[in-house]
């Protein structure tokens, strides 16, 4: 058995003055210190046991490894097997591409008439020039003419690319163009 020497508290003394600052050390109670022979003594014991649990423990290791080895080269050759089989029943000529969804067909018909009455005609000639030749490609150009506005040197409109400057004035305009067709009563 360890012999063990109890020191007393240290009454009325701060524990700042004594130099502990660690209040696992401190204790109301006293504290425990080692004496100095069971402190210093050498324990062979520790490192057999040790190295005797670290041999089993790498035995272990080992097996684990060696089972994961084992599965994993089962699921390869599982997969091997798999995409052999498939490569067989695959059939020697590609599908035909599905045709487009019917639900697409109305919002196109939908974009192109409002096309037609945002964009006159003179407007929708110089954006073909420039490649533009729908709202939704308006549209990306307007975002990207706007993101190079907002960005440092921050250049005036003028100084825009011609195919960014035409998509970006129209497309400030598309909202004025809808309020003059609302007003208007059709006859």
């Amino acid at each position: 058995m360890l012999r063990l020497n109890v020191c007393p508290p240290r009454k009325g003394i701060p524990p700042q003055l004594f130099g502990g600052t660690n209040k696992s050390i401190q204790r109301a109670h006293g504290s425990l210190v080692l004496v100095r022979g069971v402190r210093m003594k050498n324990n062979k014991h520790f490192s057999i046991n040790s190295e005797k649990e670290e041999e089993l423990l790498l035995q272990r290791l080992e097996a684990l490894r060696a089972r994961a080895k084992e599965r994993l080269a089962k699921e390869e050759q599982a997969k091997q097997k798999a995409d052999f089989t498939g490569h067989l029943n695959r059939p020697s000529k590609p599908s035909p591409p599905s045709p487009t969804p019917p639900a697409a067909t109305p919002l196109d018909k939908h974009t192109s008439s409002l096309w037609d009455e945002l964009v006159n005609k003179d407007d929708q000639a110089k954006l073909a020039g420039h490649g533009i030749q729908s709202l939704e490609q308006l549209k990306e150009a307007y975002e990207e003419a706007d993101a190079d506005l907002n960005r440092p040197p921050y250049p005036s409109v003028q100084r825009l690319k011609p195919r960014l400057r035409l998509s970006w004035e129209l497309y400030q305009s598309i909202p004025q163009k809808l309020a003059m067709k609302r007003r208007k009563p059709e006859n």
